[in-house]
């Protein structure tokens, strides 16, 4: 028989990195991956993005307009488009 399955939350190899096991043993990238961000189950709502781990409001969030990559020029950001005014 093998060993059994590594739990929830344990590491797997995922792309040549590292992933996180999450629901049924699927190997997860948990710094992008909207249904898991952060951790296994931590899912963003509608419209938000995964980034480093973290749900941001892509669309709003000046910090990360239309993006995960950082936007620090950006003033304000709307639906995804930034005003550098």
């Amino acid at each position: 028989m093998g060993p059994p399955p590594p739990s929830t939350g344990g590491l797997c190899p995922l792309g040549g990195g590292v992933g996180t096991l999450c629901d049924n043993n699927v190997c997860v990238d948990t710094s992008s991956d909207r249904l898991n961000c952060g951790s296994c189950n931590n899912i963003c709502i509608s419209l938000w993005d995964c980034c480093g781990g973290v749900c941001i409001d892509v669309l709003k969030d000046p910090g990360h307009c239309g993006t995960c990559n950082p936007t620090p020029t950006c003033n304000t950001c709307v639906g995804g488009f930034c005003d550098y005014v």
